[in-house]
Formats: C-alpha cells, sequence, structure tokens
C-alpha cells in the first residue's frame, strides 16, 4: 500500500523523540516500511524515517523569538494547516491517508478535499465533549481509531471508530530481572502527569527517584520539582531511547500517578517490556494495561499513601510476569497488524 503518515509537528519524530505521539508514529512507519508497504511521512526537519520524509516545518518555526522551548499557538495552527494542504497537494501518490497527531481537529477540515480514504489515530484532545461531537457530526468520513476501551466507552462516538492498544517491539527493550533500588517516572514534566505525587511518594517513603522527561511548563518545574531535588531525588533531564531504557529496566517500580484521564500510556508498556512493574492511580485506562497485583499496583486516584503501601508487596510480582503482559497484549506487531486490516477494508470499500 502507499501510505501518508501524517505526523506532529511540534518535535522531531525519531526513536529518540521525547512524546509518546512522536515514538509510537515513528516504530509503526518503520513497521510499516518493514511489512512492505510504501510510506511517506509528513513531519518537522529533524525527523528521522527510513521512508520518504516530507519535512513540512522546521525546529523553530513555532517558536517566537525569546520564547525558549514555548510553542506559539497560532504558529502551531499554521504549521498544522500548511501540513494538510501539503497532503491534500500530493494525495494522488497514495492510496490512504493516515493521521497521528494530537491536534487532530485542525486537520479534519481537509477531509472534505480528499478522495482516498482517511484514518485518525485519536492520541488525546484538550477540547469539551459538545466540541467533539460537533466535529464528529461535521466530518463523519474518517475512521476514527481509539487508543483503549476506556477511551472509546468515554468520548462521544464518531460514525465509524476500532479500538486498537498501542505496541512496542519487545526486542527494543531489554529484560532484566534484578533491578536497583530506585523508582522511576518520566514524562514531559506538567501538571496532569502528576510528577509532584511521584515526589510526595518519594519523600513519605524514604525512596530514591530518578525524574526523567522535557520541561514543558518551566514555572512548574521551579516550584514543584526544583525545591526537592536532592541526593535521592534526581533529575536526569530529557532521556534518548537508550537511556530510558536503562532507567526502565533497572528501576524497583515505574509510577504512574496521572492527574488525568489518560487514553493509553505509552510508557507503561515500555516500563513492563523490560519486566518492570508498574505503581500508579485507578486513572484512564491504566485497568486495560496494568494487571493489578500481577505486574503491578493500582490505587485509587491522588492516593499517595496507596503507592507508598504498595511497596511492601513490590517483591511479590513476578518480572517475567510484566514482560509477558506486554508480549500477549501489546506488541507492535499485533497493533500493525490490526491497522493494515483497517486499511485493507477500507480499501476494499473504496473500490
Amino acid at each position: 500500500m502507499k501510505i501518508a503518515l501524517v505526523g506532529p509537528i511540534d518535535s522531531a519524530v525519531s526513536k529518540n523523540s521525547l512524546g509518546g505521539t512522536e515514538i509510537w508514529t515513528y516504530t509503526f512507519a518503520e513497521s510499516l516500511v518493514k511489512k512492505g508497504h510504501n510510506v511517506t511521512m509528513f513531519a518537522p526537519s529533524g525527523s528521522q524515517f527510513s521512508g520518504k520524509l516530507i519535512e513540512v516545518n522546521g525546529n523553530k518555526d513555532l517558536h517566537t523569538a525569546g520564547s525558549g522551548e514555548k510553542i506559539s499557538q497560532s504558529r502551531f495552527r499554521l504549521f498544522s494547516i500548511k501540513e494538510m494542504v501539503e497532503v491534500v497537494k500530493q494525495q494522488d501518490q497514495f492510496d490512504l491517508i493516515h493521521l497521528s497527531v494530537f491536534s487532530w481537529n485542525y486537520s479534519l477540515p481537509f477531509s472534505e478535499l480528499l478522495h482516498i480514504p482517511l484514518v485518525v489515530t485519536v492520541h488525546g484532545a484538550v477540547f469539551p465533549d459538545e466540541d467533539i461531537k460537533k466535529i464528529f457530526s461535521i466530518y463523519p468520513s474518517p475512521i476514527f481509531i481509539y487508543l483503549s476501551e476506556f477511551f472509546a466507552q468515554k468520548w462521544p462516538k464518531p460514525a465509524n471508530f476500532k479500538v486498537i492498544y498501542n505496541g512496542v517491539r519487545l526486542s527494543d527493550f531489554e529484560f532484566n530481572d534484578k533491578p536497583d533500588d530506585y523508582f522511576f517516572w518520566m514524562s514531559r514534566i506538567s501538571p496532569e502527569k502528576g510528577v509532584e505525587d511521584a515526589i510526595k511518594f518519594a519523600l513519605r517513603s524514604g525512596s530514591t527517584l530518578i525524574i526523567a522527561g522535557p520541561v514543558r511548563d518551566q514555572k512548574y518545574f521551579d516550584t514543584a520539582v526544583k525545591p526537592f531535588l536532592s541526593t535521592k531525588i534526581k533529575y536526569v533531564g530529557p532521556l534518548n531511547f537508550s537511556e530510558k531504557v536503562k532507567y526502565y529496566k533497572n528501576a524497583t517500580a515505574f509510577l504512574m500517578p496521572i492527574k488525568w484521564e489518560e487514553p493509553f500510556g505509552l510508557v507503561v508498556i515500555e516500563a513492563m517490556a523490560c519486566g518492570t512493574p508498574v505503581i500508579g492511580y485507578r486513572r484512564g485506562a491504566m485497568d486495560e494495561l496494568v494487571v493489578d497485583k500481577k505486574t503491578g499496583f493500582l490505587v485509587k486516584a491522588d492516593d499517595v499513601n496507596g503507592l507508598v503501601e504498595s511497596i511492601k508487596e513490590i517483591k511479590s510480582i513476578k518480572r517475567a510476569d510484566c514482560r509477558k503482559r506486554v508480549k500477549d497484549n501489546f506488541s507492535l506487531e499485533r497493533t500493525v497488524n490490526a491497522y493494515e486490516e483497517v486499511y485493507s477494508k477500507l480499501l476494499m470499500e473504496k473500490r
């Protein structure tokens, strides 16, 4: 198949990407190429991909002078539209278009200009249900892919949708059955990801905590994280792929005290792929990823003491069970096969 994969524009898409959407897009694209598909990826400069890459914006195009890493929303909207204009202009070269961006609402109006199928992976959204219903009613033609059953049940239903779990390539994640004595938290550093509660967990339990990820809100970092850094609570910055695998595999457990209804949580299955159990809040799709008391521990939302209590039983978790959970349910091969079925069905219907 000739596939146009429309990727995120706010950071480069590569194996060492810092964001979950970017990492998923890269890994998925490479898997499609390995299966013999002709894939063209639309993404920012600095992206790395073995198929055809069309750069739609430079690394600093979204940043106003002196803003550091802060993204200008007006520029983000502009380049989101520019990306889809380029896709529409080239659509005759493809069998279908697959949209893999977080802010997919900026791209949907272009579906009216397409004469080939459009698949939209819904990585998330930040607008109210009423707005989502309106968007789905105006643009009913794409097929939307939800990342979890929780996501599909919670969100308004488009005319066409399917649930496909994210997946990882197990061979990319080294298994380790003899971890070190520390806990690991990694995500973008912003309030909804729960780093504050990870710090509270470390302080109350006296545990060593490693914090990693890009600072997306400097003021939040300066007030909620920086004052608590010490010899036992360490911030190691953004990590490349090999670095994050090292921290995953050597951790006693991965912490996931999320403050929002996470649609999936790629870091959860990455950690478990290394054999590392996950301790987190029962929010979003966590119940679908983690088997409580077998591959980690899930406690009620915002219950830091519950997180601390789970340490008492952490040695009861067999790390091999964590890896098997990923192998059986969240393999990249399983994910790609499911998308290929969607692609084939759409192309059959188009004939």
